[in-house]
């Protein structure tokens, strides 16, 4: 999907061991949406606007299957629709015709449409009120459990993570700098932006305190950069921030946090 102009700076990308940015597109198309799909941000730029939804789903059905019949396309797009909430009667519907929620509802079928094993939802509640966020996190959440999926959820929205997942990566400028299991994370966060960004979030329940604010803007991602990529912003940096990019250190059971004081007691008062 990268413009012909991009260039990978480094990293990786394995599925199911296999690397991903080595391999011809003719192979990978045996791997995208077929064994992996793809829940995109904004569900009324991922459909066509001049085209029925069930149609849609029936030609990409096809597409990948070519020798099925358009009656069995159907018939697996109607058990899609039912499986995520959406009447039969709106697959002759227009985009446009849908609400948010179900617009959205119809993207969740197209990622389901060939049973992948992993589904990348990238903001998948991204302009929707707070009840239908909901409703489509529950099903996102009954349809992992329901189907046996793995399910990648990128949000800035941390109460959505909180909710969906079981084990959490916080990246910074392009770079990974806390990771661990979702409850760790939140009970014992070891890096001054994880802890900004759950400071930034209301509770519900005990005393009432003012939010945290991170300052500043967020750091060019490029190819060559020195010391920790948050320093600029961070209440702990020193010089040795500045200079020394810091390695990702345990900071407890599968739990990892890229700071040089990430052991240390001063990470627990960031931003207090």
């Amino acid at each position: 999907m990268l413009p012909q102009n991009a260039e990978i700076l480094g990293g990786s990308i394995r599925f199911a061991g296999q690397e991903v940015l080595q391999v011809p597109d003719r192979v990978f198309q045996s791997v995208r949406w077929k064994r992996m799909s793809v829940v995109f941000q904004s569900a009324m730029h991922s459909l066509n606007p001049v085209i029925p939804v069930g149609q849609q789903l029936v030609a990409a059905y096809r597409l990948h299957r070519p020798g099925s019949s358009r009656q069995e396309a159907r018939d697996r797009v109607r058990t899609l629709f039912d499986i995520v909430g959406i009447p039969a009667n709106r697959i002759r519907s227009y985009p446009h015709e849908l609400s948010g929620g179900m617009r959205q509802r119809v993207v969740i079928a197209l990622s389901l449409l060939l049973e992948p094993e992993l589904i990348i939802a990238d903001e998948p509640t991204t302009a929707l009120d707070v009840l239908v966020q909901d409703q489509i996190l529950r099903e996102l959440d009954v349809l992992r459990e329901r189907l046996h999926l793995s399910m990648l959820l990128i949000s800035h929205d941390v109460s959505i993570v909180a909710e969906t997942c079981e084990r959490i990566a916080v990246m910074y400028a392009g770079q990974i700098v806390e990771e661990g299991p979702s409850t760790e994370l939140f009970s014992n966060s070891r890096h001054p932006y994880t802890r900004g960004l759950l400071g930034s979030t209301p509770a519900l329940t005990g005393p009432r305190k003012p939010l945290t604010t991170i300052p500043g803007e967020s750091a060019a991602i490029t190819g060559e950069s020195r010391g920790c990529r948050f320093a600029p912003r961070c209440p702990l940096a020193t010089e040795l921030c500045k200079e020394v990019d810091p390695p990702l250190v345990s900071v407890g059971p599968d739990h990892v946090s890229r700071c040089h004081y990430a052991l240390e007691s001063k990470v627990e008062i960031a931003w207090n």
